[in-house]
C-alpha cells in the first residue's frame, strides 16, 4: 500500500493541480481516492476532483471516467470515495487529483488523498510493529 496527500487540506475558491503518486508501472491493482469537502457558501458554489496522468510527471492528461460529479454541499465535512481498477483502466506512471471551484464561492475547505492497493509485489522485509 502507498498513501499520498495529493491535495493538503486547504480553504480555496481556485483551480489546483494536486500532487502526483508514483504508481511504480504495474505494481498496483487499485487507486483507491478519498476526497474532503467543507462548508460552501456563496450563488451555486459546486466542487469537482478529476484524476489525471502523465508518462513524465510534467504533462497531465484526463483519465477517462475518473471524475467525481459536481458536489454542492453545504454539510461540514462532507466524505466522498472512488476506487479505480488499474487492470480495467490503464494509467501511466504518475497520477494526481485536481479541483475545481465553479460558482462563485468563498474559500471552501478539501482535500484529496490517494492511496495505491493491491500490489502484485509484496515487500521482502516485514516492517516491525508498534503500539500506538
Amino acid at each position: 500500500m502507498k498513501v499520498a496527500s495529493s491535495i493538503v487540506a486547504i480553504d480555496t475558491t481556485a483551480t489546483i493541480n494536486g500532487a502526483s503518486i508514483d504508481t511504480e508501472g504495474d505494481r498496483f491493482g487499485e487507486l483507491l481516492v478519498f476526497y474532503s469537502l467543507g462548508i460552501q457558501t456563496g450563488t451555486t458554489p459546486t466542487s469537482t476532483v478529476k484524476l489525471q496522468d502523465s508518462a513524465d510527471d510534467s504533462s497531465f492528461a484526463d483519465i477517462a471516467g475518473a471524475a467525481f460529479s459536481a458536489k454542492a454541499e453545504a454539510d461540514d465535512d462532507t466524505q466522498f470515495w472512488g476506487v479505480l481498477d488499474l487492470a480495467k483502466t490503464p494509467v501511466r506512471r504518475y497520477v494526481r487529483a485536481v479541483h475545481t471551484e465553479g460558482g462563485t464561492a468563498t474559500a471552501c475547505p478539501i482535500a484529496v488523498l490517494l492511496v495505491l492497493a493491491s500490489a502484485s509485489v509484496k515487500p521482502t522485509t516485514t516492517l516491525p510493529e508498534f503500539d500506538i
